[in-house]
């Protein structure tokens, strides 16, 4: 597949959302724990966690572990009840051996009507937002740019969590105040990534696409 540097530019199509919403909002969840690089289930282990791992790569990081284990004992839980409780569905990108190592959290999902998507291995780089207050800033002024934006044309924003980050008592406040903020504005759908496309793809089908 070719690299497209070009894309709609300054003429993006204009495509209305469901019932005249002007920014889509959607949730992706990474469930990764369980399917992290481990030395019970093989020759390599995780080094990175909330911080690089100061073990020898050939010996169990009971630190690291128990990071990911939090991930899936609590953080999805938290994650799970903020969604339920803002009546937001979201997409969970899940590696395959964590739900079957906790399949508990595959129930609940499929029950909750969240979109369970594949995920490739499982890897996790820090980023740059190492504080609540940077998080819920950095997702209130994405948010408040694109609903300015989505005047002219609809947006769409995308947040990505993990659960053993966005999972913790502090960091999920962060989680929820925006949820908090975002649904006090009109025209706004949250929505799982399957049905974003779908629209799109029903009133913005390729064939209709022309070169800017």
């Amino acid at each position: 597949m070719e690299r497209d540097f070009v894309g709609y530019a300054d003429t993006p199509p204009v495509v209305p959302w469901p019932n005249g919403a002007r920014l889509a909002v959607q949730i992706s969840v990474s469930y990764e724990e369980g399917a992290e690089y481990s030395l019970l289930d093989g020759p390599r282990r995780e080094t990175m966690g909330e911080v690089p791992s100061p073990v020898p790569p050939d010996r169990r990081d009971l630190f690291n572990e128990s990071f990911f284990e939090y991930g899936s004992r609590v953080g999805v839980w938290r994650i799970l009840e903020t969604c339920r409780r803002a009546g937001v569905p979201a997409s969970w990108w899940a590696c395959a051996r964590a739900l079957e190592r906790n399949p508990r959290v595959a129930r609940a999902l499929v029950a909750a009507g969240h979109e369970i998507c594949g995920h490739n291995d499982a890897r996790f780089w820090r980023g740059g937002l190492t504080s609540v207050g940077a998080f819920t800033e950095y997702m209130r002024s994405a948010f408040d740019c694109l609903y300015a934006e989505a005047q002219r044309v609809p947006r769409m924003m995308s947040i990505g969590l993990h659960c053993r980050i966005a999972g913790t008592p502090a960091r999920s406040r962060a989680f929820v105040e925006f949820l908090e903020y975002a649904r006090r504005f009109p025209g706004v759908w949250f929505a799982r990534r399957v049905d974003i496309a779908r629209w799109w793809l029903e009133h913005q089908p390729p064939a209709l696409r022309s070169s800017p």
